[in-house]
């Protein structure tokens, strides 16, 4: 994924111009790129809606960066009458596209992953980024190359889908969402850590961070819904679930709830974040 103002000042003048007749919009001032990203965010908001974008199914089954030798004709055809980003036999979506949208709705009871990691406060985000660096290469963390704490969380999410499998053990909740913490989490959300999260003490991730640590302590007792905490631990390592801390009304305390994102799937090959050496006190 790249940020088209980022790069059209590089772009052949041929791929420079095709995109501009497809977005709408010119692309000849590299040099103000601050200028760039919002106009095309804007013009984004207006002329394109991701319900009518025919080439983000491609997208999603394929990944990001799309290899023009795994597509089909009729794939390559539709890439190639969209607006993202053909560059040295690769596609990609330009990231000014996702800026766009995840401010475009409320959460639906399928939002997108980037939409929700967005309404994180920074707090939260930090934490979160945290808790994913322990179950990733340290040294690779160090190519991620945006510095934005929200960009940086989504596409390390990207990354890791590729090495985590679901326990067979695990349990999906019931229902269709979202979900309450507390009937996610059962007899632990009354307690350290959970306890924490719940008087608004310490970020939530920061919690769910040391409640893998406490359930991996010798002659710890088993929760009954320790299948359950599996599976969301793995979907929000994934980003199949996030977090959302719902607005009840005025001087009422944020609702936490849990919502099923949808969003890009990623492209294994072209993955740059390795996988971490196996720690002690992991939960799966």
């Amino acid at each position: 994924m790249l940020y088209l103002s980022d790069i059209c000042g590089e772009l052949p003048d041929e791929e420079r111009r095709r995109l501009e007749r497809r977005l709408g919009i010119l692309l000849r001032h590299p040099e103000r790129k601050a200028e760039t990203c919002r106009s095309l965010i804007e013009k984004i908001r207006t002329d394109f809606r991701p319900e009518a974008c025919e080439w983000l199914g491609i997208s999603i089954e394929k990944g990001d960066p799309v290899p023009r030798t795994e597509l089909s004709s009729a794939e390559r055809e539709v890439l190639e009458r969209s607006p993202v980003i053909q560059l040295e036999g690769q596609f990609y979506m330009p990231a000014e596209f996702l800026e766009a949208w995840k401010t475009d709705t409320s959460p639906t009871s399928q939002p997108f992953l980037f939409q929700t990691l967005h309404r994180l406060s920074l707090a939260e985000k930090r934490a979160f980024l945290v808790w994913l660096k322990r179950h990733t290469d340290r040294e690779a963390l160090a190519h991620l190359p945006f510095q934005s704490v929200g960009m940086r969380l989504y596409l390390l999410i990207r990354q890791l889908r590729r090495d985590w499998i679901e326990p067979p053990d695990s349990a999906s909740p019931e229902g269709d969402g979202p979900w309450k913490l507390e009937d996610i989490f059962g007899e632990l959300w009354q307690k350290p850590p959970l306890y924490w999260y719940d008087r608004e003490v310490l970020p939530f991730y920061q919690c769910l961070q040391d409640l893998e640590k406490e359930l991996m302590r010798k002659h710890k007792k088993t929760p009954a819904s320790l299948p359950l905490i599996q599976h969301v631990y793995h979907g929000l390592r994934t980003g199949s679930y996030c977090l959302v801390e719902e607005e009840q009304g005025y001087g009422q305390k944020l609702l936490p709830v849990l919502y099923r994102t949808r969003d890009f799937a990623v492209n294994p090959t072209a993955a740059i974040i390795g996988r971490a050496p196996l720690q002690e006190d992991r939960l799966f």
